[in-house]
C-alpha cells in the first residue's frame, strides 16, 4: 500500500499536479514613544502545496524578538546591573482548504487553520496559545468577486478564550487591474488578559541604600528602602472592533520600475488578540491597536518568483496600572563581597523585604511602531 501511495504521488508530480510555492520573509520594527518597548524582529518561513486548486496544504514556522527597553534603579546602575525583558516567541501554523467546484457562477472554498504559539514571557498569561480557524468563501469564476466568513477560537493559559469573527467583501474593478477588499474584524474575551509591560513584576525605579556595616557574623548587612513600581497592562474593555481596508492595483509589463502590484491598506477602529490567517500570525501579545497603514510594492522575477518590499506603521493604545510602593530592605553578604549563597547577584541573597502600598495610578498611552517587510516566494 505504502508503494502504491508513492507511485501515485510521483504520477501525479509527473502529470503536474501539483504546485509548490515557499516563500522566506523578514520583518525590523521600531517603537516611538513607547515607555517600554524598542523594537522588534521577525524571520518566517512558509511552504505550500496546491492539487489542481482543488486543494492545498500550508505550513508556517515564524520567530520574534520584541526588545524591551530595560530598568535601572540608582543602585543597579552603580552595578551595572539590569532587568532583561525581551521576549522570544515562535510559533506554527498548518493550513488545509478544500475547493468545490460549482456548475454555475463560482466556487465554494472551506478552509481549517491551526495556531500554535510559545514564548518565554514570565507572566505565562501569553505562552503556550492555540488557535483553530474555520474560513468559508465563496468566489466567482472570473475572481470578480470574493465573499469569506472567518471564525477563529484562541485558547490563552488561565480557560481565557478568545472569540473572532471576521466577514469579509472583495470586488474587482477597473476591468480586473484594481481589487478592493473590506474586513470587518469582530474581536470579544472571556475574561481580562493581563501581561506585565517589561516582562517582570517588579520594577525598581528609585533606590536609596544606607551605608554597610559589619555584624559579628562577618557579613555585610546593607540596609535601605527604595520605591517600588510595578507595571501591569489591562483592557478597560473585553470587545473589540476594527474595519480592515485593502487596495490592490496590478500594473502592465511596461510599468515603471518594472514594479507588478501597489498594495495599499488602512485599519479603522480597535484590535485586540487579532488572528490573521492570510498572513499566518497571531497578535497574542498585550498590545490594544488603534490604528494602521501599510504600502507595498512586488516585481516578478522571470514567471516563479516575486519580491514584495513593504513599509507599515501601527499606533497602539496601552492601558496599565502603575502601583507604586515604599519597600524597606536587608541584604547580607560575605565581607569578601561574595554573596552567601555562591552567587554573583548579591542583592538576591537572603534578601528581608517589607512592603507597604502607597498608591495605584491608571496610565494611558499611545506610541507608534513602524515597521519595514521584505517576503521572497518562488514556485514550481
Amino acid at each position: 500500500m505504502f508503494i502504491a501511495i508513492l507511485f501515485v504521488s510521483y504520477e501525479c508530480l509527473a502529470e503536474k499536479t501539483w504546485y509548490m510555492t515557499a516563500s522566506v520573509n523578514a520583518l525590523v520594527g521600531e517603537y516611538s514613544e513607547s515607555q517600554f518597548k524598542n523594537g522588534v524582529t521577525a524571520t518566517g518561513l512558509t511552504l505550500s502545496a496546491d492539487y489542481l486548486e482543488r486543494m492545498s496544504f500550508l505550513v508556517a514556522l515564524n520567530g520574534n524578538n520584541i526588545d524591551f527597553k530595560p530598568f535601572f534603579s540608582d543602585f543597579e546602575k552603580s552595578l551595572d546591573q539590569r532587568v532583561e525583558a525581551d521576549i522570544k516567541q515562535s510559533s506554527v501554523a498548518t493550513k488545509f482548504t478544500y475547493n468545490y467546484f460549482t456548475n454555475s457562477s463560482g466556487k465554494i472554498m472551506s478552509q481549517i487553520a491551526y495556531h500554535t504559539v510559545s514564548n518565554d514571557d514570565l507572566t505565562k498569561n501569553t505562552h503556550d496559545v492555540t488557535v483553530i480557524a474555520p474560513r468559508f468563501s465563496y468566489q466567482t469564476y472570473d475572481d470578480s468577486l470574493l465573499m469569506s466568513l472567518d471564525v477563529s477560537q484562541s485558547s490563552y493559559p488561565n480557560d481565557i478564550s478568545v472569540t473572532q469573527l471576521v466577514p469579509s467583501l472583495g470586488v474587482a474593478f477597473n476591468s480586473g487591474f484594481d481589487w478592493l477588499d473590506l474586513k470587518l474584524v469582530a474581536v470579544k474575551l472571556s475574561d481580562a488578559i493581563t501581561t506585565s509591560n517589561n516582562n517582570s513584576s517588579d520594577v525598581i525605579s528609585t533606590a536609596t541604600y544606607n551605608a554597610f556595616t559589619l555584624n559579628s557574623s562577618s557579613q555585610y548587612t546593607a540596609s535601605g528602602s527604595f520605591s517600588k513600581n510595578a507595571s501591569t497592562t489591562i483592557f478597560e474593555n473585553k470587545e473589540a472592533l476594527a474595519l480592515d481596508l485593502k487596495w490592490i492595483h496590478w500594473f502592465g509589463n511596461d510599468s515603471l520600475l518594472n514594479v507588478s502590484s501597489l498594495h495599499v491598506g488602512y485599519m479603522l477602529g480597535e484590535k485586540m488578540f487579532a488572528v490573521d490567517n492570510d498572513a499566518m500570525s497571531v497578535s497574542n501579545l498585550a498590545d490594544l491597536q488603534v490604528s494602521n497603514f501599510s504600502v507595498a510594492l512586488t516585481w516578478k522575477i522571470k514567471r516563479d518568483y516575486e519580491v514584495m518590499l513593504l513599509w507599515g506603521q501601527s499606533v497602539y493604545k496601552n492601558t496599565s496600572l502603575i502601583v507604586t510602593s515604599d519597600v524597606a530592605v536587608n541584604d547580607v553578604f560575605d565581607n569578601n563581597g561574595t554573596a552567601t549563597d555562591s552567587s554573583d547577584d548579591i542583592f538576591q541573597t537572603r534578601r528581608i523585604l517589607q512592603t507597604a502600598e502607597l498608591q495605584t495610578e491608571k496610565r494611558v498611552d499611545f506610541y507608534t511602531q513602524q515597521f519595514f517587510y521584505v517576503n521572497f516566494t518562488v514556485k514550481w
